[in-house]
């Protein structure tokens, strides 16, 4: 028996926990083969046994790219699986989302997991939501799910599916692709002068929406992830945030976060010395 952990992963949070479930399923003498989702090809997962498939959480559900992905798989009956996620504010019911797609293309769903992850989104990433994470804590809860699936495998049982609260359903509906990713939000721009063609941007898009002719030209499929004007080294590809009209929203709804991030940390000192 083998499995393949499939994942999608831009700033490393999701492959760190990619990782650590690798190391639990290894554990129990379940080998495990970590493929970034760039690599991975649907035809070749039919010789795999057991499948996991992981992301961050982009807009309160999973990332267009995955979900792509997802529909451009052969049927996947008979085989097992899990899927896991990072989160920064809230994982939503993206978990679900991708359970269930799974579960229509075949695959029999055995457990989900989900970990902190620092967010890098632009609006929130100077506020230091997540940061930190995923922490040790969070990597030793996910090599330990990993173990406990492949128990779960070798003695043919199955995992609770965590659902969540009704409210986080409606999220992904308030967020639809063509909103988020074309008219909610403000458009990487391109200073041409500043541009050396280095061709970070291409490299780092994750739905090859950016051609080199020779400068970068973007199209318009784009996730809303940004990392294209993160990476760019002389800030040639940049985005106006001073003046977006959610500017609003945004602040307090991430300071909400930072504020509650202070507080499970002070519940969780408090936890520990006995208070």
């Amino acid at each position: 028996m083998r499995a393949a952990i499939i994942y999608f992963s831009q700033t490393g949070n999701t492959e760190r926990i990619a990782e650590a479930i690798c190391l639990g399923l290894n554990s129990q003498h379940l080998p495990a083969d970590l493929i970034p989702l760039s690599k991975a090809k649907p035809t070749d997962l039919a010789r795999y046994d057991f499948l996991g498939l992981g992301h961050p959480v982009f807009f309160w559900k999973p990332p267009l790219n995955v979900r792509r992905f997802i529909n451009s798989l052969p049927s996947l009956e008979g085989q097992r699986g899990f899927v896991f996620c990072t989160w920064g504010s809230h994982k939503s019911s993206a978990l679900l989302v991708t359970a269930k797609m799974l579960s229509q293309r075949g695959l029999q769903i055995l457990g989900t997991f989900d970990a902190r992850g620092f967010d890098s989104y632009p609006i929130y990433n100077k506020m230091g939501l997540g940061f930190g994470h995923p922490d040790e804590k969070e990597l030793e809860a996910a090599r330990g799910f990993g173990a406990d699936l492949a128990r779960k495998v070798h003695d043919d049982e199955t995992m609770r599916v965590a659902l969540p609260r009704f409210i986080f359903h409606l999220l992904p509906i308030l967020s639809p692709d063509w909103l988020t990713s074309s008219r909610l939000f403000p458009k990487a721009r391109l200073t041409q002068d500043a541009c050396d063609r280095c061709g970070e941007c291409a490299e780092v898009c994750p739905t090859g929406n950016i051609e080199m002719t020779p400068y970068p030209l973007l199209g318009e499929d784009c996730l809303g992830c940004y990392r294209c004007a993160e990476v760019c080294p002389l800030g040639a590809l940049h985005v106006n945030w001073r003046w977006y009209h959610l500017w609003w929203i945004a602040f307090p709804y991430g300071w909400f976060f930072s504020i509650l991030d202070r507080w499970r940390l002070r519940s969780r000192q408090a936890v520990q010395t006995g208070r």
